[in-house]
């Protein structure tokens, strides 16, 4: 009887080992709505999530020097294209799963209330003696789109020296909620998600652009998947893209795109 105990133990163990499980990399703007997500989904299906977040960058980076994702979702179309390239990308997975806008915000005390965005602009007196914070105009998305809106306003040459520049757009908030900088470009589901900032203007969809998120199931080569691994991944990029998980998304001020199921 012991020893029938202490191998369905051993069993117990074994399976715990070998659970199926799903590593999500995700821009870091993505991370309340993946976290709400992955929860709901844990709740019902028992499966472990591993949930990874930074900028879109840094994680497609990861990823093309073997990091171990299952999905991989960007805050842009650049960094997914890198993949595709190097061929880490499954193409029939590849789809778009959202969009976001991208707003002006201050510290919630700043004087401020509005700003009309026009290439008339003083910004340098608006930013006074501070800095513009955003993500990192070469290569982290949301400093991406920021460059091309400036460019666009023709704002970049008075701003350029004058950017506090972050590793991706939520520490960009942070310098905002800080009160660090007196104006950051972040996401506008960034500054939804946050009460010590407000938005001073939203910046016209045809300054940049389209801040869509595309999405996709990562060849990962590093992980033995079995039949049932493979399955229950499948399943959870599906309930991604599901209009459960488009509910949430909305919650958090995203827009969901035409590919719910």
């Amino acid at each position: 009887m012991k020893i029938i105990l202490l191998l369905a133990i051993s069993l117990f163990s074994l399976s715990n080992v070998n659970a199926a499980s799903v590593t999500v990399y995700a821009a870091a703007s993505l991370t309340e709505p993946i976290e709400k997500i992955a929860a709901h989904y844990r709740q019902q299906y028992k499966l472990k999530i591993i949930t990874v977040y930074a900028a879109s960058s840094t994680l497609a980076r990861q990823i093309s020097r073997g990091a171990p994702a299952d999905i991989f979702i960007s805050a842009n179309q650049q960094w997914m294209q890198y993949l595709v390239t190097q061929q880490k990308i499954v193409p029939e997975s590849l789809s778009q799963l959202l969009s976001n806008q991208l707003v002006l915000v201050a510290p919630v005390n700043s004087p401020l209330q509005s700003i009309d965005l026009n290439s008339d602009l003083d910004i340098t007196t608006a930013l006074q003696k501070g800095r513009l914070a955003t993500g990192n105009t070469e290569h982290v998305p949301v400093g991406i789109y920021a460059k091309q809106a400036l460019q666009s306003l023709n704002l970049w040459s008075a701003v350029k020296s004058k950017l506090a520049m972050a590793n991706n757009t939520r520490a960009a908030l942070a310098f905002a909620e800080r009160s660090a900088v007196p104006l950051a470009i972040v996401y506008k589901t960034d500054a939804l998600s946050s009460t010590k900032v407000k938005i001073l203007a939203t910046f016209s969809a045809t300054t940049h652009h389209k801040i869509h998120y595309p999405l996709a199931l990562v060849h990962n080569k590093q992980a033995a998947k079995t039949a049932a691994d493979d399955h229950q991944l499948s399943l959870f990029y599906r309930y991604l893209k599901s209009a459960t998980a488009a509910e949430i998304f909305r919650q958090y001020g995203f827009t969901t795109l035409n590919n719910v199921n």
